[in-house]
């Protein structure tokens, strides 16, 4: 089995390489105080990983490869914001051809969340872009909002993530990720607890040192408030410069490496203008499940 793994995930590497060139954004640096792989297996059942979905395009969209565009399936990650919505990135929905100008009645996703093990306790739920970023224009604005069929989110075993409020401190702050690795099989959710978010790089992205290899695209990063209850202040876009080995938090410190931080779209400057911003507020306070405490060190 082990073997089968190894060689599952070196077919996927090479195939994101050579075939879709860069069409894997979130294929970027990892980085820990050791220089050792800082990603650990979480378990989807608990919040607020069971908020964390598998996410799947099931028709091709449009992807940059060596020789142009091609179509392809991709999968990548989203988080329930609200019981019946999803937020994730952009190319993960509508694939990253900033030529291609996006249409909600063409790219239907599915969503998978929560449960144990191979098995999801819902499974390839149908979801609909409804607001997205005008990634055409700016590729900075990597962000898509979802609304997700039967409403997962208002259940007590999956749950909603909230925002970051607005104005609140988003650079320097200590931070964790999780999401769906294509590195790895489908169902198991990894992640980095204890990594960071650094400075601003333009009015919506943020570069961050936190695990996002492929597949990871659209995953939430968390941050943790005096209440314990943690927010979802980013979401993973894309890499600057990849590195093939694990970089340490004290070389990133260095100015000849900082161009090697990864890139997030901060929900807060992202979406706080969007129409869509006040009916997820609406969304919430329909429901009676709301985002509870989470231990420290999970």
């Amino acid at each position: 089995m082990d073997r089968d793994r190894s060689i599952l995930r070196r077919l996927g590497a090479a195939i994101c390489a050579a075939v879709l060139a860069v069409a894997c954004p979130a294929q970027a640096n990892l980085f820990s105080a050791t220089g050792q792989d800082p990603r650990v297996e979480l378990d989807r059942s608990l919040y607020p990983y069971s908020a964390i979905g598998f996410m799947e395009t099931p028709d091709p969209v449009p992807v940059l490869a060596r020789n142009g565009s091609r179509p392809s399936v991709i999968t990548g990650t989203a988080f329930m914001v609200s019981p019946c919505y999803a937020m994730t990135a952009y190319h993960v929905v509508f694939g990253n051809d900033p030529a291609t100008k996006a249409s909600a009645l063409t790219h239907p996703v599915w969503i998978s969340l929560g449960g144990k093990g191979r098995r999801f306790a819902v499974s390839r739920l149908p979801a609909t872009a409804v607001a997205w970023g005008d990634f055409h224009l700016d590729q900075a604005l990597d962000w898509a909002l979802l609304k997700v069929a039967g409403c997962p989110g208002g259940r007590p075993d999956i749950r909603w993530i909230p925002f970051e409020p607005k104005g609140a401190q988003v650079e320097s702050r200590l931070a964790q990720v999780a999401g769906f690795d294509g590195q790895f099989i489908p169902f198991r959710m990894t992640g980095q607890i204890g990594c960071f978010l650094g400075r601003k790089v333009d009015a919506v992205t943020i570069r961050h040192f936190c695990a996002s290899r492929p597949g990871m695209s659209g995953a939430p990063i968390l941050v943790r408030e005096k209440d314990h209850i943690l927010r979802a202040s980013a979401i993973v876009s894309r890499e600057q410069d990849q590195s093939s080995v694990t970089l340490t938090t004290s070389q990133v410190t260095r100015a000849s490496l900082a161009n090697r931080a990864n890139l997030a779209v901060v929900i807060s400057l992202a979406l706080g203008g969007n129409l869509f911003y006040p009916r997820i507020a609406a969304d919430r306070a329909k429901g009676s499940v709301v985002p509870v405490a989470v231990p420290p060190g999970r």
